[in-house]
């Protein structure tokens, strides 16, 4: 099965806004984050790319000429924090949070790999799949707001 995730996890903030998101809405998810006494650690945001593009072109408010997500690789920032931009996040979603407080666990022995060599043997296809048993837990549900 796959991991649950952040969005939809017992006790994680889920806050609703309309997209696309202004910096209200920003603002607000760092709210959730201060009411719960974790704003601390590792803070950051994760979004998709396609909300990146747009958070890009998104005015912080009329005439300063200044977006919403600046910078851009290890250097992007979303209100000062921290931004990546992850094909995992849905599309249109927000993820802001201490991520020292997400733990990724790992059993097994590595990533295990299967071929398959008949689905495809008329077009000289070989399938492979890797598979990594893991799971991801929430230390403390109110470091992370969505």
């Amino acid at each position: 099965t796959e991991p649950q995730g952040i969005i939809g996890a017992p006790d994680v903030s889920d806050t609703t806004y309309t997209a696309p998101a202004d910096l209200a809405d920003i603002v607000g998810l760092e709210g959730v984050i201060a009411d719960g006494n974790a704003d601390m650690g590792r803070l950051a945001y994760a979004v998709a790319p396609s909300l990146m593009a747009t958070l890009k072109t998104t005015a912080v408010d009329s005439g300063s000429g200044i977006f919403l997500w600046s910078g851009s690789g290890e250097n992007s920032r979303l209100n000062g924090y921290r931004a990546y931009n992850s094909g995992n996040v849905p599309t249109g979603r927000i993820l802001f949070g201490n991520w020292e407080d997400l733990i990724i666990g790992f059993w097994g022995g590595g990533v295990e790999l299967e071929t398959d060599r008949t689905s495809e043997f008329l077009k000289g296809n070989i399938t492979i799949r890797a598979i990594l048993p893991c799971d991801i837990a929430i230390r403390r549900p109110a470091s992370f707001a969505t």
